[in-house]
C-alpha cells in the first residue's frame, strides 16, 4: 500500500508539472522543467551502461555528453534550428576530440555509445521543443494520449489480457491492453477535436484551419501505438544490460528514464504528425 500511495504522488506530481509547463505563456519552466529531466535521463543511462562495463568512475565524456545533450536542448528551445544544430555539431566535434586524449581501451565504444544516447533521448525532447513552440497545447495532447494509452491498456490488459503482445520483451503486455490503449486515445482524439479544437493551436492558428477530426484521431493513435513502442524498446535496452530500471530517483517509478521512455519515440513521432498537418 505504501509503495503505490508513492507511486501515485509521484505521477500526480509529474503530471502537475509537465500541465503547468505547457499551460503557463512563459516558457521557462518548460525548459528548466525538461532541461532537468534530460540531464538526469542521460546521467541515468551513461551510468547504467557503465556499471554493465563494470566502469563505475565518471569519465569526463559522461559530464560532456549531458553538458551537449542539454545545451542543445536548450538551444532548440529558446534559438532557430541553426543555432540548435550549431551547438550539437559543437558537441560532437569536443568529443571527438577528447576521445584523442581520454586513453579509454576501446574508444569506438565510448563514442557510439556517447552519441547513442544523444539520439535516444536528447533529440526526441528537441523534438519535444519544437513542437511546444508549434502549439503548447497540442503538446499538452501529445501527453494526455500517451497517459490514456497506458490507461486503457493497464484496466484492459489486467481485465480481458490473454494474448502475449511481446513476451520475449516485456511478459506482462498483452494485444487486448494495446488494443485497450488505442481505443481510449481514438475516443479522446475526437472528444478534444470536437471540443477544443479552437483552442488547440498550430502556429496561433486554430487546429480545425488544419485537418479534420478523422486526421487528429489519427494523431492520437499514433501518440498510442509508438507510445507502447518506445516502452518495448526501454525494455530491451534494460533486459540487454541486465537491469530492472534504470534508476531510483522517482519512487514507485524507478528513474526517469523509466518514466519518460514513451515520450523519447512519441515526441519525434508527433512533431512528424504536427509538420504533415500544418504543410500539407
Amino acid at each position: 500500500m505504501k509503495q503505490l500511495i508513492k507511486r501515485a504522488l509521484t505521477g500526480a506530481v509529474y503530471v502537475g508539472l509537465i500541465i503547468a509547463s505547457m499551460l503557463l505563456k512563459e516558457n521557462w519552466l518548460f525548459i528548466f522543467l525538461f532541461a532537468v529531466i534530460l540531464g538526469q535521463a542521460l546521467n541515468e543511462f551513461y551510468s547504467q551502461i557503465a556499471q554493465a562495463q563494470k566502469n563505475h568512475a565518471k569519465t569526463a565524456n559522461t559530464i560532456i555528453d549531458i553538458i551537449g545533450g542539454a545545451a542543445t536542448f536548450v538551444a532548440t528551445a529558446v534559438t532557430t534550428l541553426p543555432v540548435a544544430a550549431a551547438t550539437f555539431t559543437l558537441y560532437a566535434s569536443i568529443r571527438l576530440i577528447v576521445a584523442l586524449y581520454a586513453r579509454e581501451n576501446n574508444p569506438v565504444s565510448s563514442l557510439a555509445l556517447g552519441f547513442f544516447g544523444q539520439i535516444y533521448i536528447t533529440l526526441p525532447l528537441c523534438a519535444l521543443a519544437l513542437l511546444y513552440k508549434m502549439g503548447p497545447l497540442v503538446a499538452l495532447a501529445m501527453f494526455v494520449f500517451i497517459w490514456a494509452s497506458d490507461t486503457g491498456a493497464y484496466c484492459v490488459g489486467c481485465t480481458i489480457g490473454k494474448h502475449r503482445l511481446f513476451e520475449r520483451i516485456s511478459p506482462k503486455k498483452s494485444w487486448e491492453g494495446f488494443f485497450g490503449g488505442v481505443a481510449l486515445c481514438a475516443i479522446l482524439g475526437g472528444v478534444a477535436f470536437s471540443q477544443f479544437s479552437e483552442v488547440l493551436t498550430i502556429d496561433s492558428t486554430p487546429l480545425a484551419e488544419h485537418t479534420t477530426m478523422a486526421g487528429f484521431i489519427a494523431f492520437a493513435v499514433a501518440v498510442a501505438i509508438f507510445s507502447t513502442l518506445g516502452d518495448l524498446i526501454e525494455s530491451l535496452l534494460k533486459r540487454t544490460i541486465g537491469i530492472k530500471d534504470f534508476g531510483t530517483i522517482l519512487p514507485g517509478h524507478g528513474g526517469v528514464l523509466d518514466r519518460i521512455d514513451s515520450l523519447l519515440l512519441v515526441a519525434p513521432t508527433s512533431l512528424i504528425c504536427i509538420l504533415i498537418i500544418n504543410y500539407l
